[in-house]
């Protein structure tokens, strides 16, 4: 049952634990199941700035079933039908994205809940195994899932000090990028005034005990991503792999034959 890896995932957490991951953006189920046999504890899959569609999405769910990764989906916008749809679908978790104010990680939360915590519409086919195991599904739905907020705006990060008592908040990413234009240095990672903020949204979360995250990590910033307290430890994304190899691939044969 999908459900009960994120369970498993969510208590290793909770014991304190360093959690390694990867995002991915190809939308290829062939590629997700490569990544399903690596031994990553979550996978995070970007719905959304890539080209996925439904059908898509459940083939990729479909590579992970054997697989103890838990497959969360970055979902194109914090929507409520979207949210009941990737969850019906057996996803085991969000990351809401763009987030702005508490009043939008409310909404992440709601939507992800079954009443009377939340709104969640009632339908869970595939994640309950084709209704097989509906009443285990529903005894432990609300808790057998990850609420993700990606923190991108500066609004937000004022407002950090309320958004993580908000029950059901599970995890913290930040979005440095957004989070950078919002403050009027886009792009500029080395600026005094973005890190300040970083470091207040992680160390607010982090006294909360929210596991936390920063998705532009990969394997050369691991011990960056450790000095910032993240337990949730990103290790690269499908496309740099990729490229990566093909990089190395051509330089080992363009240093072989050099003469």
């Amino acid at each position: 049952m999908p459900y009960k890896k994120t369970l498993k995932l969510k208590k290793k957490l909770a014991d304190g634990a360093l959690s390694p991951g990867i995002w991915t953006t190809i939308p290829s189920p062939t590629v997700c199941e490569i990544i399903a046999g690596a031994g990553f504890d979550w996978v995070i899959v970007d719905a959304e700035h890539s080209t996925y569609n439904p059908e898509t999405l459940l083939h990729i769910l479909m590579a992970f079933n054997a697989s103890d990764t838990v497959p969360i989906i970055r979902i194109p916008s914090n929507n409520e039908v979207t949210i009941k749809q990737v969850l019906d679908m057996g996803w085991g978790g969000i990351v809401a994205p763009q987030i702005s104010s508490i009043k939008e990680v409310r909404q992440a939360i709601s939507a992800c809940k079954y009443p009377p915590q939340g709104i969640r519409g009632f339908g869970p086919r595939r994640v309950s195994n084709y209704c097989k195991d509906l009443d285990d599904y529903t005894s432990c739905a609300n808790d057998a899932l990850i609420c993700a907020i990606q923190i991108e705006n500066v609004s937000a990060a004022a407002q950090i000090d309320e958004i993580v008592k908000l029950p059901g908040l599970d995890w913290v990413l930040l979005g440095p990028n957004d989070l950078s234009g919002s403050m009027g240095c886009f792009g500029d990672m080395t600026n005094p005034e973005l890190w300040e903020t970083i470091r207040k949204i992680l160390e607010t979360a982090q006294a909360a005990g929210l596991p936390t995250g920063n998705p532009l990590g990969n394997a050369d910033t691991i011990r960056q991503t450790l000095e910032l307290g993240c337990q949730l430890v990103t290790l690269g994304d499908d496309i740099s792999y990729l490229q990566n190899g093909m990089n190395n691939a051509l330089k080992l044969f363009n240093d072989t034959t050099a003469t």
